[in-house]
């Protein structure tokens, strides 16, 4: 078994990264390199904030098509329909929120049948 884990780190996350090794060698002291910084920052974030802001964590990374396509599966009618529903909330609660302008255009297509 292999403990070794690889890791790559793009955009901010590159440039956090960087920032901190960068910080922590600052003092000429500190004798550190990124695989024992990643792992000490995971470690950590796990010891103190993982069971915290795991719910966050899941919503952040929400996949939509594999939830829908585990719902489709159930053969209990019932609890397909409970598991849709849930779905559906999720995905909801993921979209931004409805546009003024399609409350106009509904305004506007009610005044235009007043009118006829």
């Amino acid at each position: 078994m292999n403990d070794e884990l690889r890791i790559v780190l793009v955009g901010a996350g590159k440039d956090a990264h960087d920032k901190m090794l960068e910080a922590a060698r600052a003092d000429g002291k500190t004798s550190l390199n990124s695989s024992r910084l990643i792992n000490w920052i995971v470690t950590d974030y796990f010891a103190r904030y993982f069971q915290k802001r795991k719910d966050a964590l899941c919503k952040a990374h929400f996949n939509e098509r594999k939830c829908l396509l585990e719902a489709m599966k159930i053969e209990d009618p019932e609890a397909r329909r409970r598991a849709l529903q849930e779905a559906a909330r999720s995905l909801g609660q993921n979209r931004p929120g409805r546009k003024k302008v399609q409350h106009v255009e509904k305004e506007n297509s009610a005044i235009n049948n007043e009118i006829t």
